[in-house]
């Protein structure tokens, strides 16, 4: 029994491992230069109230504010994530205020905007109403070009 507890042990942590995403020096210095106007990995967002906050100083600053719903384990995310430094998909989204929601840590959100599965963005307005909403099934394979393609059509 104890073997077979250590083997689960030793597997979840290498599977923990191996799916961290990677973050390298370039994608670093590509954050910097980036032509998202703002991109936030926030945990302070997690209650309705936070985020009527944030979407009335987002538009004051003429921002196109997008929630993105996402999760930490999650596979898609990652790849949609690594698809944001590209030039094709900077330029898609180049006034974009990102609002980083995590399912995990603001359930009421994911609940709110009827979030079924992740990757999931919602362009919304002030009030927080649902302008435009996209998956990842837009783009099927996450390669920037299809990124980009699907993040024009939805931001229009």
């Amino acid at each position: 029994m104890k073997q077979i507890t250590l083997l689960i042990i030793i597997a979840i942590t290498m599977f923990t491992i191996q799916c961290a995403p990677k973050t390298t020096t370039a994608t670093k210095e590509q954050a910097t230069k980036s032509k998202i106007s703002k991109i936030e990995y926030t945990t302070k967002i997690k209650s309705v109230a936070k985020l009527t906050e944030r979407l009335t100083a987002s538009l004051a600053e003429g921002k196109k504010p997008v929630l993105y719903f996402h999760a930490a384990w999650c596979g898609p995310c990652r790849s949609f994530k690594a698809t944001m430094p590209d030039e094709l998909v900077q330029e898609a989204m180049k006034d974009v205020d990102l609002i980083m929601v995590n399912v995990d840590k603001a359930r009421d959100l994911a609940t709110k905007y009827g979030v079924r599965y992740i990757p999931y963005l919602v362009k919304v307005d002030k009030d927080g109403k649902v302008l435009n909403a996209i998956s990842s099934a837009a783009w099927k394979t996450p390669t920037p070009a299809n990124v980009a393609m699907a993040m024009n059509e939805f931001l229009k």
